[in-house]
C-alpha cells in the first residue's frame, strides 16, 4: 500500500485501539479487585475483536488500493465486474469480514478477486490457513469435535476438522 493509505489504516487501526483501551477502562473500573483470571476473560474477547476488526481493516483498505490504482489495473488488465463482495473468513481470533471488488482479466478471461490472491486466500476458503494448522494440530491429539471446540470455540464442524486434516496430508505418490 501507499504511504497514504497506510495512514488511513493507522488512523482506522488508532480507532479501534482506541476502542479496546476504553473496554479494558471499563473492565478494570468495574471493581475494585479482580484477579488474574477475571482479568484475562474479561480481556481476551475484546482483544479478539479488536484483532479481526484490525484484519478487516486492512483488507477493505487493500482492495480499495486495487480498486483506485486504474493505472494499474489497466496494466493487469483487470475490468471490474461487480463491487462490494462481503467474504467472511473464520481465523483464530474469530470471524473477518470485509468487502472486495471482482475483476475480469482482459488477458486470460479469468475472474478474480485480487485481494483474495494478496491476502493468499483461496477463492472458496471459509478458514484462515493459521486457523487450519491449529486444527490439524489439535485433531492429532484429540477428537475431530475437540479440536472444533478448542481452535475455533466450535464455530465450525467435525467434517471441516476433517477436511483440514486430508488437505494437510502429503499425497501419496502413484507408483
Amino acid at each position: 500500500l501507499a504511504i497514504k493509505e497506510l495512514s488511513l489504516v493507522n488512523k482506522i487501526i488508532q480507532h479501534i485501539l482506541a476502542e479496546f483501551q476504553e473496554n479494558i477502562l471499563t473492565i478494570f473500573s468495574s471493581s475494585d479487585h479482580l484477579t488474574l483470571a477475571q482479568i484475562e476473560e474479561a480481556i481476551t474477547e475484546p482483544f479478539k475483536q479488536s484483532i479481526c476488526q484490525i484484519i478487516s481493516a486492512y483488507a477493505s483498505q487493500l482492495d480499495e488500493h486495487i480498486h483506485n490504482n486504474k493505472a494499474g489495473r489497466k496494466k493487469e488488465g483487470l475490468v471490474v465486474v461487480r463491487t462490494k463482495d462481503k467474504r467472511t473468513l473464520l481465523t483464530t481470533f474469530g470471524e473477518v469480514t470485509y468487502h472486495r471488488t471482482y475483476y475480469r482479466s482482459t488477458k486470460s478471461g479469468q475472474y478474480q478477486h485480487p485481494v483474495d490472491d494478496l491476502l493468499a486466500t483461496g477463492p472458496y476458503a471459509r478458514i484462515s490457513d493459521h486457523l487450519a494448522l491449529t486444527l490439524v494440530e489439535a485433531a492429532q491429539k484429540m477428537s475431530y469435535a475437540q479440536s472444533a471446540q478448542y481452535a475455533a470455540a466450535g464455530q465450525i464442524s467435525r467434517q471441516s476438522v476433517m477436511r483440514a486434516l486430508r488437505r494437510a496430508q502429503p499425497k501419496e505418490a502413484a507408483l
